[in-house]
């Protein structure tokens, strides 16, 4: 089985550029809102895991919260 990982903002710089994430970050603060990444991966995460734990064969209770399997 995949080892599992804690995703962090360098995960994401794998798949889009520095410009992109600070467009991001641009474009989803309000004013006087905190960065709105760390809460968003997060909610991927959650969302990850719920998936995972529904599938029956992986024992959930034995991964760390927050921890997802790396791909492949």
């Amino acid at each position: 089985m995949a080892p599992w990982i804690t995703p962090t903002e360098t995960d994401i710089l794998t798949r889009v550029s520095g410009p992109e994430l600070d467009a991001f970050r641009t474009a989803a603060l309000a004013s006087g809102q905190s960065d709105p990444v760390p809460p968003l991966i997060v909610s991927v995460v959650n969302m990850m895991r719920g998936y995972i734990s529904r599938c029956g064969n992986v024992d959930m209770t034995t991964k760390d919260a927050g921890t997802i399997p790396t791909s492949g």
